[in-house]
């Protein structure tokens, strides 16, 4: 039978976890990856435990969201993975879930999803709203955007031109739009990279097998010229022997 929410006893009201708890500034390399982690876990919070809640924070405050060297290409690289694998727990698989965009991981899905009895994550975020609202956020953003006074004097200044009436609005919709879109292609990306990673292993298998086989061929080879020597160094042998005791062909 499968479970939405395996859940038995989540932390209610859950810890809040928000953009500004990433240890990184937004213009970062990987604050795009943190930024993932941190959504993973709107999305989930409400189905977690206290334990579980507690350490999600902790892997975001160690910065275990970096992606470097072979763990930006194969989730198996990374060192949640490893822990995950001998300790296996919600936070740890949404955390790698969320930074690889839910690339598929067979044995590790396999493995916490047996044990959870689920193969579902649902979007639980806005049952995290309703703990945790967005006011921070939104201070933030209005602080960012004109005063109505301010907005009324550009709009007299513009001839009251009816194309400025929703600009903060527009541009509030572009913003979003444009990070969602940025989202959208980063996990393609990741797709890609993965998909390109799994075919360079699969080759490079294929390689190896190929030069095992060339190896053992080679020691073969080897094998029957030592033999051949041995056997032709056995005869020269006997026709010098026989070279030396003068023994005519009639007695051979």
């Amino acid at each position: 039978m499968t479970l939405i929410n395996p859940c038995l006893n989540p932390n209610i009201p859950p810890i809040r976890i928000e953009l500004s708890d990433i240890p990184y500034k937004d213009y970062h390399e990987q604050y795009h990856y943190a930024v993932r982690v941190v959504k993973g876990y709107w999305r989930q919070a409400t189905n977690m435990t206290i334990e579980d809640q507690v350490e999600y924070k902790t892997l975001i405050e160690q910065q275990q969201f970096v992606r470097q060297g072979l763990a930006n290409y194969t989730p198996s690289s990374h060192s949640v993975y490893g822990s995950c694998h001998v300790s296996p727990t919600w936070a740890k698989y949404i955390f790698l879930k969320s930074l690889y965009c839910n690339v598929k991981m067979p044995t590790l899905d396999r493995q916490v999803q047996g044990t959870a009895k689920c193969d579902i994550i649902e979007d639980l975020e806005r049952t995290y709203r309703t703990y945790c609202p967005k006011q921070a956020r939104e201070l933030k953003r209005k602080e960012t955007r004109p005063s109505e006074v301010q907005m009324a004097t550009i709009l007299s200044q513009s001839n009251d031109s009816p194309l400025l009436t929703n600009t903060s609005a527009v541009t509030s919709d572009l913003e979003s739009l444009e990070v969602r879109l940025k989202e959208y292609m980063d996990c393609h990306l990741d797709k890609i990279r993965q998909s390109i990673f799994d075919a360079c292993v699969e080759q490079g298998n294929r390689i190896t097998t190929a030069t095992e086989r060339i190896s053992l061929v080679m020691d073969k080879m080897d094998q029957l010229e030592r033999e051949q020597t041995e056997y032709f160094g056995g005869i020269e042998k006997k026709i010098d022997r026989m070279a030396a005791d003068q023994i005519t062909l009639e007695e051979i």
